[in-house]
């Protein structure tokens, strides 16, 4: 988080959270009032003074202010770079995918050490391409669905070769906020709903 926005923070510790004004789409992009963020600055700013509160509600530190993020599917959007290296839509690089989660829409969701996101829809294809069985051999997009409508089992016997063979589980898309611990629509307590001081 930025110096100026803990010195900010110290200084107004009571300024009231704003909602309803900024959302993550499922490209890593930010929106200000419905709005694609263009500016490079203050997507910079958002991106690094992104952070999580113990509801699992997630906000950009405006100076004193947190501004929660309605989130359109999940609080990390991983993207890959031109080198086909994974990064965040904070642009963090990651280094280790620990699971990999497949939803109805083909979505596809990666677990690291960031936390849960959604891959964006403009680079899934590069990661459907690595799909695999148990042996390492490749799959084709016919073999895939096939694995994933046919299998009567939570587990469709699916791997992603990256840096290692990734087991790929099967998630319903309802179910993964609940499932990783964020909320997505986040919005403020009422009085009967806050922690007593």
């Amino acid at each position: 988080m930025d110096a100026r926005v803990e010195r900010a923070m110290a200084r107004w510790p009571d300024v009231p959270a704003a909602y309803g004004w900024l959302s993550l789409d499922r490209r890593g992009r930010w929106r200000l009032d419905g709005g694609i963020v263009r500016n490079r600055a203050t997507r910079e700013a958002i991106n690094r003074n992104y952070a999580v509160d113990e509801r699992g509600c997630w906000y950009y530190q405006n100076g004193p202010q947190k501004t929660f993020a309605a989130l359109e599917y999940t609080p990390w959007v991983y993207v890959l770079d031109g080198h086909q290296r994974l990064h965040t839509h904070t642009e963090r690089a990651v280094s280790a995918v620990e699971s990999v989660w497949i939803d109805e829409e083909m979505a596809v969701l990666l677990l690291t050490e960031h936390g849960i996101g959604v891959v964006s829809d403009q680079d899934v294809e590069v990661l459907l391409d690595r799909f695999c069985d148990s042996t390492s051999r490749l799959l084709d997009a016919d073999d895939v669905e096939h694995r994933l409508t046919e299998s009567t089992l939570a587990d469709p016997q699916l791997f992603l070769d990256w840096t290692g063979l990734v087991p790929i589980q099967r998630i319903a898309r309802a179910t993964a906020a609940s499932r990783f611990g964020f909320y997505p629509q986040p919005a403020a307590m009422s009085s009967a709903t806050r922690e007593p001081t």
